[in-house]
């Protein structure tokens, strides 16, 4: 070629030849893309689970509601009964002031919760916005 005068095709061929033998390539670790494939599936099961989660959180704020709806004022009666007869015990010496304190201290605690769950509703979402709110969550790649 270069006794042919073919100078062009013979530093096109050259620069080929280079490119060819001198030029970088990507390796791809097979056991890289099988990690991705497991982290995706890792990721589908880890969303179901949290909607699992969610469900069950669900029916358990549900069911404290009912609760608290149904039984709230027979046991919060119990335990103001209980608390006036742990003051009378408590006047006549029978028992100590740590007793008084349980008392009193189940009963308020009781009382506040019962006000915090009647503040708190229930809220149930449609499957179009459940849908729109897994959208907006960030997703990882």
């Amino acid at each position: 070629m270069i006794e042919q005068r073919r100078y062009e095709f013979v530093i096109s061929s050259i620069t080929a030849y280079v490119h060819r033998f001198s030029g970088l390539s990507v390796y791809q670790d097979p056991q890289i893309q099988g990690l991705k494939v497991e982290l995706s599936m890792l990721e589908k099961e880890l969303n179901s689970l949290s909607e699992t989660q969610n469900e069950y959180l669900s029916e358990i704020n549900a069911f404290t509601s009912d609760y608290y709806r149904h039984l709230g004022a027979v046991i919060e009666e119990i335990l103001r009964l209980q608390q006036e007869v742990a003051q009378k015990a408590f006047d006549k010496g029978q028992i100590d002031e740590e007793e008084l304190k349980a008392s009193k201290d189940e009963y308020k605690s009781f009382y506040e919760e019962a006000i915090t769950q009647s503040k708190e509703q229930t809220l149930t979402l449609t499957a179009q916005e459940e849908k729109e709110l897994k959208s907006l969550l960030p997703k990882s790649q």
